[in-house]
């Protein structure tokens, strides 16, 4: 996998994500330069670490999560999480089986 390929793609997807409609605009609401995070998407310039912790920070998801690929909207995914934590096991186990269930059916 071509990570730094992948980096600014998935800023890109993000932003579209969260309704964020440029890269300005993203920028400034990292408190950086209104050009930094073209400069990423564009290859013009690489995020560092701090910088990277930021961008997942921004976007309320993980290290782990930002890299993950099968992993579109993190925030449906978490409060998913949040609402099944809250359930008997014997549902969590009928809500495995139905989402294999549809998991398999595509």
């Amino acid at each position: 996998m071509d990570y730094l390929k992948y980096f600014r793609a998935r800023i890109t997807e993000l932003r579209i994500a969260k309704g964020i409609k440029s890269e300005r605009e993203l920028s400034r609401r990292l408190g950086k330069n209104e050009l930094y995070i073209q400069h990423i998407t564009s290859g013009k310039q690489n995020a560092g670490l701090s910088s990277f912790f930021d961008i997942c920070d921004f976007f309320n998801i993980t290290p782990e999560e930002f890299f993950d690929p099968d992993l579109h909207n993190p925030d449906l995914v978490k409060e998913a999480i949040r609402a099944i934590e809250k359930l008997p096991d014997e549902d969590i186990r009928q809500l495995i089986l139905l989402a294999n269930k549809l998991n398999n059916a595509k």
